[in-house]
């Protein structure tokens, strides 16, 4: 999404907000993942905001517990301490 907002929406994102929260899988999201309503899930909200922390778009993903991983990997420099960090969800 970072790379497509400018090209559909003209403005620069700066920041993505995300919030991962356990929930169960309602109704509507059961059918159309093909799962049973109700069981373990994880709601995805993202809010991809321009310089002004103004938001450009909102996305919520549903996905069920089986077909999420979420990986993070942080890094401290031995010299001086500093910290890097990857991360990246499947």
């Amino acid at each position: 999404m970072i790379d497509i907002i400018p090209r559909v929406y003209r403005k620069k994102c700066v920041e993505i907000r995300q919030v991962v929260e356990a929930t169960l899988l309602s109704e509507e999201a059961a059918l159309h993942l093909e799962r049973v309503p109700g069981i373990p899930a994880l709601r995805i909200t993202r809010r991809y905001l321009d310089a002004k922390r103004h938001a450009i778009l909102t996305t919520i993903s549903t996905h069920p517990a089986d077909r999420y991983a979420f990986n993070l990997n942080v890094q401290i420099d031995p010299e001086d301490g500093r910290t890097s960090f990857t991360a990246d969800g499947l």
